[in-house]
């Protein structure tokens, strides 16, 4: 994954554990999800994104939230401050 410094992770929230149904006889029932907030220039945080979600096929981002920020940088005019939750698959386990 293509590391930057202009990505500041700016708070994460603890996982909760979450049913998850994509369709029927899926074999993961179950998730684990991640509310995430970052802070970064537009293009990239898209370039974050991409890199991270071929990095992490398992993994699902969800509900991407975009807003400028209320005290614009200067050096930076395309900085956003973006919400998103991340979404992991959890294996079950197996039956003894």
């Amino acid at each position: 994954m293509r590391t930057t410094n202009s990505i500041y992770i700016a708070d994460y929230k603890k996982e909760t554990l979450v049913r998850f149904e994509l369709m029927p006889d899926f074999p993961y029932t179950n998730a684990a999800s991640f509310k995430v907030s970052v802070e970064a220039p537009y293009h990239d945080f898209g370039k974050f994104l991409a890199d991270f979600e071929n990095k992490f096929p398992h993994m699902i981002v969800n509900s991407l939230d975009l807003a400028v920020p209320n005290i614009p940088d200067a050096s930076s005019p395309d900085k956003l401050s973006i919400d998103f939750e991340v979404v992991a698959l959890v294996r079950p386990s197996s039956s003894p």
